[in-house]
């Protein structure tokens, strides 16, 4: 399992126990490495994909779990998610339980399904992607959180008045079946 220390803005040693709790209350015993960075995230994550486990599990946030689904898009390997981040949209779209111990059943016992994955720019991603203003608000805010300490949501209000402040705007050219379409625009949302 791959947990990402900066998911849900809690404690990453007290949520591996609990994570570890959760998946023996189940049944199993689950190997946790925690990833300072979304790097490093991808590393723990091809390590395991050539490991002996059909599942590799995200425990984070729509960040963490596109990460570790691009690592193991082209792979025979089993997607399982740990909705550990402030927002979990993934997990919501595929009705994955929210709470700890019934991610971690799921894990175990769910069902297994496809879901699509896209590509911006060369980047794999599950449920969205962005470009321009939001990732540089995301970016803006973990850098606050990472190097002063700062809570999630007081790193966000500081990063988007920051993003605001600096704005520009992309030229950006799309194709849609064969065609080009130019724009110019603060963010794409994809």
């Amino acid at each position: 399992m791959v947990l990402n220390r900066f998911s849900g803005g809690t404690d990453d040693q007290e949520v591996a126990t609990r994570v570890r709790e959760a998946f023996r209350s189940a049944g199993a015993v689950a190997e946790v490495r925690i990833a300072d960075s979304s790097e490093e995230v991808a590393a723990i994550t091809r390590e395991a994909a050539s490991g002996p486990s059909d599942v590799v599990v995200a425990g984070g946030g729509d960040g963490t779990i596109g990460s570790v689904a691009s690592v193991l898009a082209d792979s025979e390997k089993t997607l399982g998610v740990l909705p550990l981040g402030t927002l979990n949209h993934f997990a919501k779209d595929l009705a994955i339980p929210l709470d700890l111990v019934g991610a971690a059943r799921n894990v175990l016992e769910g069902r297994v399904t496809k879901v699509d994955v896209g590509e911006v720019n060369g980047r794999t991603f599950v449920n969205n992607s962005s470009l321009g203003l939001y990732p540089r608000i995301v970016r803006n805010r973990e850098e606050r959180r990472e190097r002063l300490g700062w809570g999630k949501w007081p790193a966000f209000v500081w990063a988007t008045l920051h993003a605001l402040h600096r704005h520009r705007s992309l030229d950006l050219v799309l194709t849609v079946d064969g065609r080009e379409i130019h724009r110019r625009t603060p963010f794409v949302f994809v």
